[in-house]
């Protein structure tokens, strides 16, 4: 249906989503953000999924690199009693 549309795989701004017709806008005509339908992901939906991996695979880094150079400062020292 939507298929047959011109701007059919096109991104820009289309109103309709969330469940809500008006106010709210998708980036392509049939998205993840319109449908119940099995879609894949659209263009501006796939390239956010990266970008929102790569930001927190980049926080998960850091917080173990931060965790292991702490853990290297950490001296034990065992003595006799």
């Amino acid at each position: 249906m939507l298929n047959s549309e011109k701007n059919f795989g096109k991104v820009g701004a289309f109103e309709g989503a969330a469940y809500e017709a008006k106010g709210l806008y998708r980036p392509e005509l049939d998205c993840i953000m319109f449908t119940t339908n099995n879609v894949p992901f659209c263009k501006v939906c796939h390239e956010a999924k990266f970008i929102l991996i790569k930001k927190y695979r980049l926080l998960i880094v850091n917080a173990i690199e931060t965790q292991y150079q702490l853990f290297n400062k950490i001296s034990v020292v065992i003595t006799n009693v």
